[in-house]
């Protein structure tokens, strides 16, 4: 749909003034900021404009992908020399967003898929990485990225009793 559109230019602007996608990382966001509430603000807007169904979803999509290339420009550009970015989750399915992506970030964009894991299961694979680690006595954790003081091993295991079987029922 968003490659159906045209992108707003004014909408767009006005999006990118949004205070989180200037903040410094290590950051994090989801819904809290940009859920229903952000959604019905940008519809509004959107309508006065008058502006189509795909043109809110082209500037919508454009928005997801200038934030992201903002941030690799401003932050991580400055810093890391990037030859490639594996994209994943449910954005690495919209064409129009990959394309736009690859077009902005000025290297080679890969998705999960191209390396035989599939989108959905890149936070599973991410666990058992995790889990490796943690068995292996390596630090799982990145300072650089997660503002934490220094690396750590993560996680514990927890044993059951000596000839018990494990009960999924503990994890509901």
């Amino acid at each position: 749909m968003a490659s159906r559109g045209s992108i707003d230019e004014q909408l767009l602007k006005r999006l990118m003034r949004t205070p989180f996608i200037r903040r410094r990382p290590p950051k994090t966001t989801g819904r809290e900021l940009f859920g229903d509430h952000f959604t019905r603000k940008l519809l509004r807007y959107a309508l006065r404009r008058k502006l189509g169904m795909f043109d809110i979803i082209a500037t919508a999509t454009a928005f997801t992908c200038r934030s992201i290339i903002y941030n690799y420009r401003r932050f991580i550009y400055p810093r890391i020399d990037v030859d490639e970015v594996v994209l994943g989750g449910g954005g690495s399915k919209n064409r129009t967003m990959v394309q736009m992506l690859r077009d902005g970030l000025g290297c080679r964009v890969f998705l999960h898929e191209d390396f035989g894991i599939p989108s959905e299961a890149k936070e599973a694979a991410a666990f058992a990485i995790l889990a490796n680690e943690m068995l292996s006595g390596r630090p799982g954790n990145m300072p650089r990225a997660t503002g934490a003081s220094r690396r750590v091993v993560l996680g514990t295991i927890w044993p059951g009793r000596r000839g018990s079987q494990p009960s999924w029922r503990t994890f509901t």
